[in-house]
Parts: structure tokens; sequence; C-alpha cells
């Protein structure tokens, strides 16, 4: 397993939020930290801001979302 070095990976954080249509409403959050390994360009996320909408019925630990990002790096190209 390679060491983490802030020399070859960009560190992103994505905040969750998360709340219900009771009234009132609770809300809570939760913060996603991404390691990204660091080369020429910076990757582009699919889109700022992104809303979900669940039905109380979700299973725990469903799949529920996704996010995606690209750069204009070459195909197979490594960070030194």
């Amino acid at each position: 397993m390679e060491t983490f070095n802030l020399l070859f990976f960009c560190v992103f954080q994505l905040r969750l939020s998360v709340h219900d249509s009771a009234n009132p409403s609770q809300k809570v959050y939760a913060n996603m930290v991404m390691n990204v390994r660091r080369n020429t360009n910076a990757p582009q996320f699919d889109m700022e801001t992104k809303e979900q909408v669940l039905l109380a019925s979700t299973h725990l630990g469903a799949s529920v979302t996704g996010v995606t990002a690209t750069d204009e790096d070459e195909v197979g190209t490594r960070a030194p």
C-alpha cells in the first residue's frame, strides 16, 4: 500500500446532508474525503449540487446515488 503524500495526492471533501419530510424536519450531515492521485489536470465533477429523494423503505446499505469525475489527462498516464 502506498503512503499518503500531499505532493502526489489532492484531497476533495464532499459534505452530505440528509433530511426527512416530517414536521419539524430532522437533518443529519456527513463528510466524505476523497484522495485523488495528483496529475496535470484537476478532476471535473459531474455537478456541483445533487439531490436525491429516497423512500422510507430504502434498505440500509443500498447504493442511492453516484458521483462522476473526469479529467483531460491521457488514459494510462501516472503522476510522478
